[in-house]
């Protein structure tokens, strides 16, 4: 268990030094003039240098998740290995590719089986690539969002870092949703569908992620009576995806195997663990004061409020529906952004005193607090004890 919170902390140290590197604006300039190109090179050595630091930090966890054991997570022996295996044995492209479509892989998630097949026979490093776009995406996204890096990816090792190594095909498919979701707040439908149809390559439940758009649009909708129309269309559509999955097994959209994916996809402990999750970060959504006025930070406000409360009401419809534990996971993702979001933004008041370093040390007590309790006591996803294996 210490393997991990001292991975974490390395990584972190230095997403910490690139940040404060990366938000440097009073180096002194040079300019050279190459040709009829002019370069900046103060400029260059800082993004080379801010560049080296981000790669270092990105390549600990990777290796943490490439070089584990493969008891460590357990979609590994599901179809990890298998499907890996079978795009070394597999010399045609696009015959391996209609395999794993058949077989309910998805197209991506093969294709990434498939490239790094080709250079290597050692399954080791396929994890060690996949867990690497992952972390770097998650990173990346955050640098473009303009949100506090080192609490982001706080917020992804803690609450995340351990279940990407459960289920692997779903895990890139929510964080590519994450990665698109400036559409959203954008309002670029046609962009945002593009992104889920690409995160679907990965999982192909990534089509339940349609519905953070029209979520993001209620929060910011003053019609109240069209809201409650629209958010009760969104619950039901959730409620009863079982139904929809079942009519879409018979008319054969679905294969077989998401009969047993859905009812037996409730790996975080169920309700109880789910709002564990969610409710924490409601609170603070809902007490929190505002530091920084802007109708666009309004708006991101209102919207990561609603995401938060959606996901923390879809947690009593756990009770019940055993299956939402894996359908609710595309709205816990947006944690990454939504967590940090209002770290940097709200305060929580304290007699006279009021900042928001009372808001970020609440949540770093409840990051490490939800991990050692869910992956550390718990062992959810079976990621705990951790086991080296080069083999």
């Amino acid at each position: 268990m210490i393997i991990y919170i001292l991975m974490f902390i390395c990584s972190l140290f230095f997403i910490y030094i690139g940040e404060q590197l990366d938000v440097e604006k009073n180096l002194k300039k040079t300019a050279v003039l190459v040709g009829n190109a002019v370069f900046y090179v103060p400029s260059i050595i800082k993004m080379t240098t801010i560049g080296g630091i981000y790669l270092l930090a990105i390549l600990l966890p990777s290796f943490l998740a490439g070089y584990r054991d493969y008891t460590i997570g357990t979609d590994v022996l599901v179809y990890g290995n298998i499907w890996f295996h079978n795009a070394i044995l597999s010399n045609n492209f696009w015959n391996y590719l209609e395999w794993a479509n058949n077989s309910s892989i998805g197209v991506l998630y093969a294709t990434f089986n498939y490239v790094v097949s080709r250079f290597t026979s050692n399954v080791h490093i396929f994890y060690f690539w996949y867990s690497f776009v992952e972390t770097a995406l998650v990173l990346m996204t955050l640098r473009k969002n303009r949100i506090d890096i080192v609490l982001g990816m706080s917020t992804y090792y803690f609450l995340f870092f351990n279940l990407t190594l459960n289920i692997l095909r779903q895990s890139l498919a929510m964080i590519v949703i994450v990665w698109g979701f400036n559409y959203v707040t954008e309002k670029k439908l046609w962009k945002y569908l593009l992104i889920i149809l690409i995160a679907s390559g990965f999982h192909s439940t990534a089509m339940i992620a349609i519905i953070i758009y029209p979520l993001y649009w209620i929060a910011n909708n003053r019609e109240k009576l069209l809201n409650v129309f629209v958010l009760s269309v969104c619950i039901l559509f959730i409620v009863f995806s079982e139904k929809l999955t079942v009519l879409a097994l018979n008319i054969g959209m679905l294969n077989e195997r998401y009969s047993d994916y859905l009812m037996n996809s409730n790996i975080r402990g169920g309700f109880f663990a789910h709002l564990l999750f969610c409710l924490p970060i409601l609170i603070l959504y809902l007490t929190a004061k505002n530091n920084i006025g802007g109708s666009r930070d309004s708006q991101r406000y209102n919207g990561f409020r609603l995401i938060v409360a959606f996901t923390t009401v879809l947690s009593g419809f756990n009770l019940k529906y055993v299956y939402l534990g894996r359908v609710t996971q595309y709205f816990d993702f947006l944690f990454l952004l939504a967590v940090p979001y209002i770290g940097n933004r709200y305060y929580v008041k304290i007699g006279r005193y009021r900042d928001t370093l009372v808001t970020k040390l609440l949540i770093y007590i409840y990051l490490i607090t939800y991990w050692i309790i869910i992956y550390g006591v718990q062992n959810s996803g079976e990621t705990v004890p951790y086991i080296l294996n080069f083999n």
